[in-house]
């Protein structure tokens, strides 16, 4: 999972079980990241311009535990009206790991994949499931398919201010990789 958080700071991230996340202890403050996370800055692939910052998550693998990424982002005192940080999600975490320019890497994810946002205010539930096509002339394209469903956070912290708290959980939506095939019929055989 690629994460593009402008001024938002990763406060947690967890991974969970069974659909279970503990109640929030200090909403708004830092707490553990115990998720495997690296940070990759790279040029924009469509402007060549502009510096993307992205922080990369390893998601979650345990289908069968029904495993989940938690995810808890701080943006101090926003003036924008509405605030959200896009996401993007691309098939292999390990082939991220073993590639030997992470920038590059992630030029070519952010010119293949779409992107996605969640905003702030919200915890945003991802259940995510995987479609494979094999094209006719042997080339294989992978994309992510996604359910969405948005829950309001109530916010009950004393001191709230004008800061946004965003909250995401990404899960497998079902342990099956869906498979899509070309097929060309030839007319005259009727």
């Amino acid at each position: 999972i690629a994460l593009y958080p402008g001024k938002a700071e990763l406060l947690t991230c967890k991974h969970h079980y069974y659909d279970y996340i503990l109640p929030l202890v200090n909403p708004g403050q830092p707490g553990e990241i115990e998720c495997t996370t690296q940070r990759v800055n790279y040029t924009d692939p469509f402007t060549n311009q502009t510096k993307k910052h992205a922080v990369i998550v390893q998601g979650p693998q345990e289908v069968k535990k029904r495993e989940l990424v938690f995810m808890q982002f701080h943006l101090n005192e926003t003036d924008q009206d509405f605030s959200a940080i896009d996401y993007l999600l691309f098939s292999s975490f390990q082939e991220f790991l073993t590639s030997p320019d992470k920038s590059e890497f992630m030029k070519r994810c952010e010119s293949s994949y779409s992107s996605w946002k969640f905003s702030g205010g919200f915890r945003t539930w991802v259940k995510m499931s995987l479609v494979e096509t094999k094209e006719e002339d042997g080339r294989e394209t992978v994309e992510f398919r996604q359910e969405i469903s948005v829950v309001n956070y109530i916010e009950r912290r004393t001191e709230a201010g004008s800061d946004q708290l965003f909250f995401v959980v990404f899960e497998w939506k079902d342990p099956f990789i869906q498979e899509v095939q070309d097929a060309t019929c030839s007319p005259g055989f009727f």
